[in-house]
């Protein structure tokens, strides 16, 4: 879907660190999780990640139960998964 097609054009840009700001989320189903799992390789081989900035208490246990906290880093606040990239 558009998640996907972002995340693509994202890659094709050569842009690999990822500041996913999830504040106004609240709901993400097994599509949107996948489009985030199927990009971490390609960001991490190019020296970058994928950061998950405030999410929602459903989203936040969703991350939990799914075992994508081991994954993706999580932050309360964008200005913190901004920073904890290297050299920023």
């Amino acid at each position: 879907g558009e998640l996907r097609k972002l995340f693509s054009d994202l890659v094709k840009q050569g842009q690999f660190r990822w500041v996913m700001n999830l504040e106004n989320t609240e709901y993400i189903d097994s599509s949107g999780l996948g489009a985030f799992v199927s990009q971490i390789a390609a960001c991490r081989a190019n020296r970058g990640d994928i950061h998950i900035a405030a999410p929602s208490e459903f989203v936040s246990s969703l991350l939990e139960v799914t075992h994508l906290k081991k994954v993706l880093k999580s932050f309360d606040h964008v200005r913190s998964a901004v920073e904890d990239f290297p050299g920023s």
